[in-house]
């Protein structure tokens, strides 16, 4: 296993650059207006999935994992980040 600094960094860049296109693209949607609640979480969340799965892309290339384990902890990260989203969302609902 050979790590570089460019295997922790290009996944950052990468979510980043998701997050900025992102952004934008919403602030065009919108029309300058401000981004609705579910259009913030969409977008933290949908770049907390992203940032994930470019480390778990790292990490299994760099530890030679099967195709197999990697299509599974991605399904079981996209899982978890919906959980924590869905967990969030209900803990800020009023009760009704």
């Amino acid at each position: 296993m050979n790590l570089e600094l460019l295997d922790f960094v290009i996944p950052f860049l990468g979510a980043l650059i998701f997050l900025v296109i992102g952004r934008l693209w919403l602030t065009v949607v919108r029309r300058g207006q401000p981004l609705t609640r579910f259009m913030r979480a969409a977008l933290v969340y949908g770049t907390l999935f992203v940032l994930g799965l470019g480390y778990l892309m790292m990490l299994a290339g760099n530890l030679h994992w099967s195709q197999t384990l990697l299509f599974t902890t991605l399904a079981l990260w996209g899982g978890a980040v919906a959980l924590f989203a869905r967990w969030r969302y209900h803990k800020r609902k009023p009760d009704a």
